[in-house]
């Protein structure tokens, strides 16, 4: 397919060079108009990094060849992934109104490209569609229409608008009253699912600096948006295992290659989550990767056999005693 992105294409680059310069041929084939580049900086306790991390800075910018601008944004030393590529998307949206985020681990496909753009436009006033996402790591999940709608930002591969990222906290200050309410945990129809989703916010509250995804899943929450899921995953992650920064663990993903996607696309008739998406999401993907222990899926079990009130009150005996 040949197509030329009408819309800015912002990646985030460290270490890896030759999945980075992967990326970077696949842009070339698309052409995007403006390009940003985002840098983490050498870690203090590998000091050797520092003149690799300059060197493939250089080598990234050399390989571009196509008619763009290219601006850059480094760092000398590491601020952790989660505040650099989170004030790498803030100075991004300095620039720009809406714009194309990828990560150095990914390859998306080249319809990738045009249904982002497409969609950009198409939603580009709604204020509940918050991130377009080009992954979808459960895409045997049958969709009738081109995309579906959730509640959970699928990240490898995505796109906003900076009416979005305007509200997008790293401390998200108001977790503990939005906890201690309630208001979050009602929109969850899966108990085992707001517990795990507690525990990040829990830790992004206390200032982890690994991730930023966290704060934008609850983001959603907070505003009720969406995130929109292709039928097909247009984006393969090829960052997963010990190299990685925070995806190490060894987990299949059903569909590991880019796909395209077909078009013109088929618009869902409503726009609404789909809670049974988002719980086949939960059920397929995360309760293997994250309670694959025998006693975590016991207690899921133990959990969802005798009901969560019951539970809550035997956890509130036990701790008295």
């Amino acid at each position: 397919m040949d197509y030329q992105t009408k819309n800015a294409v912002a990646i985030f680059i460290f270490l890896r060079l030759e999945t980075t310069l992967e990326l970077i041929h696949r842009l070339s084939e698309v052409k995007p108009p403006r390009l940003y580049i985002v840098g983490e900086g050498y870690r203090l306790h590998n000091p050797n990094e520092k003149e690799r991390v300059s060197m493939i800075r250089e080598i990234i910018e050399k390989s571009i060849h196509w008619d763009c601008e290219v601006f850059t944004n480094y760092v000398e030393q590491d601020i952790g992934a989660g505040l650099r590529i989170s004030s790498g998307i803030s100075w991004v949206f300095e620039h720009e109104e809406q714009a194309i985020f990828l990560e150095d681990d990914t390859m998306p496909s080249i319809t990738f490209f045009k249904y982002c753009d497409q969609l950009l436009e198409h939603y580009h006033d709604d204020a509940e569609i918050m991130v377009i996402s080009g992954n979808n790591v459960v895409s045997n999940y049958t969709l009738l229409d081109s995309y579906t709608f959730s509640s959970i930002p699928f990240i490898w591969g995505w796109a906003s608008w900076r009416r979005v990222w305007a509200h997008y906290d790293y401390s998200i200050k108001n977790w503990p009253s939005l906890r201690k309410s309630g208001e979050i945990k009602r929109k969850f129809t899966n108990p085992m699912f707001y517990e795990l989703r507690e525990k990040e916010f829990d830790l992004a509250f206390k200032g982890i600096d690994y991730t930023w995804d966290y704060q934008l899943a609850y983001l959603l929450l907070e505003k009720s948006g969406m995130c929109i899921v292709p039928k097909v995953n247009m984006v393969k992650n090829v960052g997963i295992g010990p190299d990685a920064t925070n995806t190490k663990e060894d987990y299949k993903i059903e569909h590991e290659n880019e796909e395209e996607i077909d078009f013109p696309l088929n618009h869902p008739c409503k726009i609404e989550i789909n809670q049974g998406f988002d719980n086949y999401y939960f059920e397929h993907f995360l309760n293997k990767r994250y309670y694959s222990s025998s006693y975590v899926r016991f207690k899921y079990r133990f959990k969802k056999l005798i009901g969560n009130r019951l539970t809550s009150v035997l956890r509130h005996i036990l701790k008295r005693k």
